[in-house]
C-alpha cells in the first residue's frame, strides 16, 4: 500500500512539474529516449519472519528463544543500465551481489551425568548472492536540483551460504577443548520482489546525478545441497570415522523417517526456505550516455 501511495504521489508530482509557470502543459512526448548506467553501493539491514532456535539447558531448566535470521544483512554492491523512454518512465535491468553479514547464534547444553559438563556452541550463518532486476522506473521530471523516483520489479537470487560452529567442551576432569566445523551451502534459487525510492541530485556535469535511494528487497531462497569443508580440533580428538552422509546433505521435499540411512550416501534433510528480506540504503551515480 505504501508503495502504490508513493507511486500516486509522483504521478500527482509529474503533473505538476509538467506545467509551466503560465499553467501550459510541456509536451513530453517531444523528448527523446535517454540511455544510462548507475552504479551504486550500500548496507541491508536484515527485517523478516525468518529465525533460528537458540537453546539454552542445563540439567534443571531448558529455556528456547529465537533470534531474528536474515541473510539480506551485509554490504551491496550494484550496476544497471536502463532507459528512460520519456522524462517520467523508463526501465532498466540491474545487476548487484550481497555480501552476506553474520546472523550468530549461542547453544549452550550442561549435564552432570556424563564426562562432558557442558558444551557452549557459537554458531554463524551469512550468504551471498547474486541478484537480477528488472525494474520499471517512474520519475517526477523537474528542473530543479533534487528529482525523486520510485523503482519496482521482480527479483531473481542465486545464493550460496557458509555455517560454522564453534563448540567449547569442559569436562569433568577439568580439560577444555574446542571443536571448528564449518558447511558450504550451495544451488540456492528464489524469485522474490524490490522496490526502491530516491532522489537523483543534479551535478553541474550534465550527464552525472548523485543518488540516495532507500530500498526494500522481499527475497526466500532454498539450497540444493550441503557439505563440510572443515573440521578440527583444539585441545582434544576424535577418533570418529566419518562417512558420506556425516559430510554431506541433500534436500528433498519429502523425508522417510523409517529408512535406514546409507552411510555412502549423503543424508537427506527437508528442503526449507531461507529468509533474505531486507531494507538497504544506498548511495550512487547516474551517468548518462
Amino acid at each position: 500500500m505504501k508503495v502504490y501511495l508513493l507511486v500516486g504521489v509522483l504521478f500527482f508530482n509529474l503533473s505538476v512539474f509538467g506545467q509551466d509557470s503560465e499553467g501550459t502543459k510541456i509536451n513530453n512526448n517531444k523528448d527523446k529516449k535517454s540511455t544510462y548506467v548507475s552504479f551504486s553501493a550500500g548496507y541491508g539491514f536484515g527485517i523478516g519472519i525468518g529465525s533460528n532456535r537458540q537453546i539454552q539447558q542445563s540439567p534443571y531448566s531448558s529455556k528456547v528463544s529465537y533470534n531474528l535470521h536474515s541473510y539480506g544483512k551485509g554490504f551491496n554492491i550494484s550496476a544497471a543500465l536502463g532507459m528512460m523512454f520519456s522524462k517520467n518512465i523508463g526501465g532498466e535491468v540491474n545487476l548487484g551481489y550481497h555480501f552476506g553479514g553474520p546472523n550468530r547464534v549461542n547453544n549452550i547444553w550442561s549435564f552432570d551425568t556424563s564426562t562432558v559438563q557442558r558444551i557452549d556452541e557459537n554458531a554463524t550463518f551469512r550468504a551471498n548472492y547474486l541478484i537480477v532486476n528488472p525494474n520499471l522506473v517512474i520519475s517526477a521530471s523537474s528542473s530543479k536540483i533534487v528529482e525523486p523516483y520510485v523503482k519496482l520489479g521482480p527479483s531473481v537470487v542465486f545464493a550460496k551460504a557458509k555455517s560454522s560452529y564453534e563448540n567449547k567442551f569442559r569436562f569433568t576432569d577439568g580439560i577444555r577443548g574446542t571443536q571448528l566445523i564449518e558447511w558450504e551451502w550451495t544451488g540456492g534459487f528464489g524469485i522474490g520482489f524490490s522496490t526502491s525510492a530516491g532522489i537523483k541530485i543534479k551535478t553541474p556535469t550534465e550527464r552525472v546525478v548523485f543518488v540516495m535511494e532507500v530500498a526494500y528487497n522481499s527475497l526466500s531462497f532454498d539450497f540444493k545441497k550441503g557439505k563440510m569443508v572443515d573440521i578440527s580440533y583444539y585441545n582434544m580428538y576424535s577418533n570418529q570415522i566419518r562417512t558420506v552422509s556425516d559430510n554431506e546433505v541433500i534436500m528433498v521435499s519429502e523425508v522417510d523417517e523409517k529408512a535406514v540411512q546409507n552411510p555412502n550416501k549423503p543424508s537427506q534433510v527437508l528442503n526449507y526456505k531461507s529468509n533474505a528480506d531486507n531494507i538497504s540504503f544506498n548511495l550512487g551515480w547516474y551517468i548518462k550516455l
